[in-house]
């Protein structure tokens, strides 16, 4: 990989179009240069027709020709590589260009085109014109390849077609509106109608797009999301396109925005503010590429139409969760290509309809680097095909629903129900599946386990749920002016009782945006009392909120009224008067949920809709996640509140130098800061390092391995480099002024075998974790192989314990790592588990307390699920429970029955240490009391 800090800085005199996939930066286009080419022979055959003059022409345009088909021959993928770059890089660039799935010319001629076509129209029915209408591809690796936009005509009318067949997202916007998003699923050689609708409100936010070394990026597409989580309604979605300078404007809802962009060459890049609100300023990084191929694990063919996942290098402490579609689908030739990653480690996956399988280990990637080819063997999975019809009349029911199957906790196939009822899970391995259903607004888990059986004759699981539509609410929303209020989203929380376990979130359900006049209505819900209320960043609150009773009818007539609003502006300055732009401002009243927005460029930020309350006001720098002024306030109905807050400035700079081992400058180093509550007692191992950790603009180390972070505020830092081609280091407890040094480590790796007497581990998943002794860093992995091996890499020197986590056993190790080692052929043996009987009494009577949840926690087991993980168990009638766990110290978390508001006994938490029995078959624990409330 080239990586001289040249190319950062000669990046701007590069054109977008040039830049190479074999420079770290973008795909070449060589129709630029061809287009290019094409005017300056127009321009020389007009210009003269002298023959001495033309044949020089001629001359000129043929070296030009012949230039440009030698440029193309060396930017091509495929092409050799010049100087050191390696056989290995020049393999894995002979992938790229087979690896896109529709872009062949022969393919397209064949293939059946689909298109979309529609009105837009304001909120009151009148059409639209020059509506700017996009359909963009839903799969993330075609996002930016399949984009089509037009304009609305007089009559609002819009129509795109040769669109490629599959999902998409339908994105309306006009000036002052605001924007629609919906979805749609195109049929080959179809044309499907799609209205959409602009409310007014629309607020304009602006600002550019940039590379790493601050150049702007033309043509990135630039999405903009609303705050769903605070309630706003996900049907008002913009997008917009960067210009020449990087520049985009866009018109959305008022309130939060979640900002994204998308450019072919970049890794995907996000960022949050508001609207109205500061310029915004959104930096990508050269993006990370994996290609390789999908083959059949038993006879090695490759797979064609399988889609793939770029998966996690870290697998075992995430969640790991596979949707009904990957991020791109394998070519003819099983060939697939993931673009526009950030860097950092990677797993690729297949679970998919028939196929399941993983990549044979973690591959790390650093700064604008291509993978060597990857093979994902597959074996053949099972699909499970899940039918939802309404239990009134057997018709289908759920339609864009959710359902998910989990083999444990937090490990979910989640899969979306068509319009014939039916959802498609597939790449399931056998076992049994807890199951969970979203529709129509109710958050259901009331449904029977899954049972995927091991018959290698079958691969399809056929099931049948019934679907009790449940009642509605429906009302009217209302301005405190008794007009009424488009486009806000009502929130019906039920009001848990008696021994109701679940959860406020899987209690709530949301109605779509109120209508022209108002209306809204939450369909599906259960029986039961419910409190109701207004959602949205800027939507005016109600003067106290409104509870329900519904029965097993609907009910209709519900009038939700907003009250008199109170409005707050205000001004953040530093001590020299100076406006602060970017810093987040938050209004958290005594009662109800918390409202933010952002300073913009002269400090200015506002509310609108607040209700009557006191109010904490805060100023923080999200930077930092630094809070840097409070203030309290009392709001009354209708008032209007001016204030200034006052911030210290930010001008503190760090100066430093990253190296290796030998005292060599590292250039192209990524730098990371982080501001620390208090100072650490001690130096620690460099974490694992994402390129997400990095706040605002990216910083790189230069050729001479310095660099330079400005605009600190006063305070400690942990400051740390990661290293393209791997290593990291960091330092603690640095101060702004200061001038420091990292000295990156050249990484370790640890490989082996994982051996477990009498068991098959082709049928048991098994992780591997590598944990510095202190705690300071750790790495885990996950595998299925009947061979045993497995291998991480790219670890930082020291102590380290590995421990290796199965249903099958444990087992656990300890190595020291000095820089740059390869320990080889490391053996863990697995350890059976035991099994742990108990039993949970009243503690005052000793009675037996059924339906109690245990849950077991230990070092030794993944927190998050995964290989090994120990599922909660409830007691039984005796109050009696067992579990197989591993040796050594364990937690056990008892909780009693019913929901928290029914308990009539304390939960406890208590550590035990569990034995192998000396006679037995189990570890009997002593009884566990639990005191009564």
């Amino acid at each position: 990989m080239l990586s001289s800090t040249s190319w950062w800085a000669g990046l701007h005199s590069f054109p977008p179009s040039l830049k190479a996939d074999r420079e770290p930066f973008a795909m070449p286009k060589i129709g630029a240069i061809g287009r290019a080419l094409s005017r300056f022979i127009m321009v020389q055959a007009s210009v003269s027709d002298r023959s001495q003059t033309v044949v020089i022409r001629l001359l000129i345009v043929t070296v030009l020709l012949v230039a440009l088909v030698v440029l193309w021959l060396w930017l091509r993928p495929g092409s050799s590589q010049a100087g050191n770059e390696g056989e290995e890089q020049g393999e894995a660039s002979a992938w790229l260009e087979g690896a896109r799935p529709g872009w062949d010319d022969a393919s397209l001629q064949v293939r059946q085109l689909a298109a979309v076509t529609g009105t837009v129209r304001a909120l009151a029915g009148e059409p639209l014109a020059g509506a700017r209408v996009c359909a963009r591809a839903s799969k993330r690796a075609l996002v930016t390849e399949q984009l089509r936009c037009t304009k609305s005509d007089e009559a609002g009318r819009y129509h795109i077609a040769e669109l490629e067949p599959g999902r998409y997202k339908l994105v309306a916007s006009a000036p002052e509106r605001q924007p629609a998003r919906t979805k749609a699923r195109l049929a080959a050689g179809g044309e499907q109608r799609v209205d959409l609708v602009l409310r007014p409100g629309g607020v304009e936010v602006r600002g550019r797009v940039f590379d790493i070394a601050g150049g702007p990026i033309a043509g990135a597409l630039v999405t903009l999301s609303p705050d769903w989580l605070a309630g706003d309604p996900q049907d008002t979605a913009g997008l917009a396109i960067s210009d020449d300078e990087g520049r985009f404007a866009a018109w959305v809802r008022r309130g939060n925005v979640q900002v994204g962009a998308f450019a072919t060459g970049y890794a995907f890049g996000r960022l949050y503010s508001s609207a109205p609100g500061p310029s915004i300023e959104i930096y990508l990084v050269p993006e990370t590429v994996l290609v390789g191929r999908v083959i059949d694990a038993e006879t090695g063919e490759p797979l064609a139409g399988v889609d793939v996942r770029p998966g996690h290098g870290d697998q075992v402490d995430t969640i790991w969760m596979t949707v009904d579609h990957g991020w791109t689908t394998s070519d003819e030739q099983g060939r697939f290509r993931i673009a526009g990653l950030s860097p950092g480690a990677f797993r690729p996956s297949v679970a998919h309809r028939q196929w399941r399988g993983v990549a044979e280990r973690t591959v790390h990637l650093g700064l604008g680097e291509t993978s060597a080819p990857i093979d994902i063997p597959v074996e053949r999975a099972r699909v499970v095909r899940i039918s939802m019809v309404d239990s009134r009349d057997g018709q289908p029911a759920c339609a864009n629903g959710i359902v998910s199957l989990s083999p444990v906790l937090f490990e979910s196939y989640v899969g979306s129900f068509d319009d014939a009822g039916v959802a498609e899970l597939g790449g399931l391995l056998p076992g049994r599946f807890r199951s969970a259903v979203s529709c129509r607004s109710r958050e259901l888990d009331d449904y029977p386990d899954v049972e995927v059986p091991d018959d290698p004759e079958g691969v399809e699981v056929e099931v049948t749920w019934d679907f009790t539509p449940g009642a509605a609410l429906r009302g009217t929303v209302l301005g405190s002016d008794g007009q009424p209020l488009a486009g806000v989203v009502v929130l019906a929380e039920r009001i848990a009782e008696g021994d109701d376990e679940s959860g406020s979130w899987s209690r709530r359900s949301r109605s779509e945006a109120s209508d022209a006049e108002g209306a809204f209505a939450i369909e599906g819900l259960e029986p039961g009392r419910y409190e109701l209320q207004l959602t949205g960043m800027a939507t005016p609150r109600m003067a106290e909120v409104v509870e329900v009773e519904l029965g097993e009818s609907d009910r209709e007539g519900i009038r939700l009224q907003a009250g008199v609003s109170a409005q707050l502006i205000g001004r953040i300055i530093d001590e020299h008067g100076t406006p602060v732009p970017r810093l987040v401002v938050s209004a958290s009243p005594s009662m109800g949920d918390t409202r933010q927005t952002h300073s913009d460029e002269l400090g200015r930020f506002a509310f609108t809709g607040l209700g009557a309350d006191s109010y904490l006001i805060q100023a923080v720098d999200g930077r930092w996640n630094l809070q840097l002024a409070t203030r309290e306030l009392e709001l009354t109905t209708g008032q209007r509140e001016e204030l200034e807050i006052e911030v210290p400035s930010h001008d503190g700079t760090i100066h430093g130098r990253v190296v290796d081992e030998g005292g060599t400058a590292l250039d192209d180093a990524f730098i990371f800061v982080e501001r620390q509550v208090g100072p650490n007692e001690e130096d620690q191992t460099a974490k694992r390092l994402t390129y997400a950790d990095a706040k605002g603009r990216p910083v790189l180390s230069d050729s001479d391995g310095s660099f330079e972070l400005n605009g600190l505020p006063e305070g400690l830092y942990t400051v740390a480099a990661r290293q393209h081609q791997g290593g990291a280091a960091q330092l603690v407890d640095v101060r702004p002024g200061a001038r420091i040094e990292l000295v990156v480590p050249t990484p370790a790796s640890v490989a082996g075998v994982v051996v477990a007497p009498g068991i098959d581990l082709a049928a048991v998943e098994f992780s591997v974790t590598a944990e510095l002794a202190d705690e300071s860093f750790k790495f885990a992995d996950r595998w299925r192989s009947r061979s045993g091996e497995w291998r991480i890499d790219e670890l930082p020197p020291g102590s380290y314990v590995i421990t290796a986590c199965s249903l099958a056993g444990d087992a656990r190790l300890e190595v020291e790592l000095a820089p740059g080692a390869e320990l080889k052929d490391l053996r863990l043996e697995l350890e059976p588990r035991v099994l742990v009987r108990g039993r949970v009494l009243d503690g005052v009577d000793g009675w037996p307390i059924a339906d109690a949840r245990i849950q077991a926690y230990s070092s030794r087991l993944p927190w998050m699920g995964g290989p090994g993980g120990v599922e909660a168990v409830r007691s039984d009638a005796e109050g009696r429970f067992s579990l197989r766990l591993p040796t050594g110290e364990v937690m056990l978390k008892v909780r009693p029955p019913g929901s928290e508001a029914s308990w009539r006994h304390q939960a406890v938490k208590e550590t035990i240490t569990v034995r192998a029995p000396a006679e037995g078959d189990a570890f009997e624990l002593e009884a566990i009391a639990l005191e009564a409330l």
